[in-house]
């Protein structure tokens, strides 16, 4: 009988795709920027106006373009 564990290099191969296409786009997103952070547009004050800005482009999470208090 086979085991349906996946071996160490896939396991590994698997976190670091995580962290090269999720984790440290969000993180770059996140620092880029003086606004609130959102997940969407409409979550910015003024959404019209002031769009949710993620660089690179692909992020999950960005910041307003602009701080509105």
């Amino acid at each position: 009988m086979t085991s349906l564990r996946p071996s160490g290099a896939l396991v590994a191969a698997m976190v670091g795709a995580l962290l090269a296409l999720v984790v440290v786009p969000t993180i770059m997103s996140v620092a880029h920027g003086d606004g609130d952070i959102c997940f969407a547009a409409s979550a910015c004050p003024l959404s019209a106006l002031n769009p949710c800005v993620r660089h690179p482009s692909f992020a999950m999470v960005g910041r307003c373009a602009v701080v509105i208090r």
